[in-house]
């Protein structure tokens, strides 16, 4: 299985996600990146998705705050808490209108 493509190991590479997407959108090549990355150039057709589906990562962000938090602190959690609600109301519509099928992945051996 597999091949040795030497073409692919001269081209460009990036430590940064943001500077393989900003290459993506200017023609030089293609990108993979996370959803919340790339969600406002899909939205624009500045990028296209080569595929009908996206893969939900099983990664994670949590909020971690003492057991009786300041109202500034709650205010905060709720604040960060509503802006995800409204990136995956985005999310589902811009893969709606895309047709983009948001599938989940399990990280245990046979997946």
């Amino acid at each position: 299985m597999g091949g040795h493509c030497t073409e692919l190991q001269d081209g460009k590479r990036f430590n940064l996600a943001m500077l393989a997407v900003g290459a993506a959108v200017a023609g030089e090549g293609i990108a993979m990146g996370r959803t919340a990355m790339v969600l406002d150039e899909l939205r624009r057709g500045s990028l296209v998705a080569p595929f009908p589906y996206a893969v939900r990562s099983p990664a994670a962000y949590h909020f971690i705050t003492m057991p009786d938090p300041s109202v500034q602190v709650q205010m905060i959690g709720d604040w960060i808490g509503s802006q995800g609600e409204q990136f995956v109301t985005m999310r589902t519509a811009v893969f709606a209108e895309l047709g983009i099928r948001l599938a989940d992945v399990s990280m245990t051996a046979g997946g």
